[in-house]
């Protein structure tokens, strides 16, 4: 191998690592009420806004207004770094988008389904020990209900599901998500 050939590889590996630590920083437990349930389906609403932006510079919003919203709590059998996927979800007001959100360990996903596209960002694999930087989340918790209030800070940028090298959506910031979620 000669030398610009390791140079490249060594500034590609560099410029990968970099930007790593730019997208996701250091988890810490979430303050949910659901945290150390196994499993279980819950059913609530979702409200807010999604300020969107594809990669052609096109801006657009996707509004949730009091639109059903679901909480699954998926089992891990193994129970490597926690005891379940907690895996959120709420239609569009128009029910054409389709948002998820899930938590597991220390470490966040969240996904849009637009009609014919499906964008994500996450990092749920590996240690698990990763959150998604310029999402904040929120958990209030009440008698009946617990809310889940995502809070976009920064652009954050989704990858294509299925073409992840080409095609980008951006969350704007001053996005605002809340889940309430029914406890019983």
């Amino acid at each position: 191998m000669n030398r610009k050939t390791l140079l490249i590889i060594l500034h590609l590996l560099y410029g990968s690592l970099f930007s790593q630590v730019l997208i996701y920083n250091d988890g810490s437990k979430f303050n949910s009420v659901f945290q150390n349930l196994k499993s279980g389906d819950f059913i609530g609403t979702i409200n807010g806004v999604l300020f969107l932006q594809y990669q052609d510079k096109r801006q657009f919003a996707v509004d949730f207004q009091g639109s059903n919203a679901f909480l699954h709590i998926l089992q891990d059998t193994n129970e490597v770094y926690d005891m379940s996927t907690k895996m959120y979800s709420g239609l569009s007001t128009s029910g054409k988008t389709k948002l998820l959100y899930s938590t597991y360990n220390n470490s966040n996903k969240i996904e849009i389904n637009l009609p014919y596209q499906k964008y994500r960002i996450g990092s749920i694999d590996g240690c698990c020990c990763y959150v998604i930087n310029g999402i904040e989340f929120n958990y209030f918790h009440e008698t009946d209900y617990e809310y889940l209030v995502l809070s976009f800070n920064k652009r954050l940028n989704l990858a294509d599901y299925n073409y992840p090298a080409i095609d980008s959506l951006t969350i704007l910031p001053y996005s605002n998500i809340t889940f309430i979620i029914n406890r019983k």
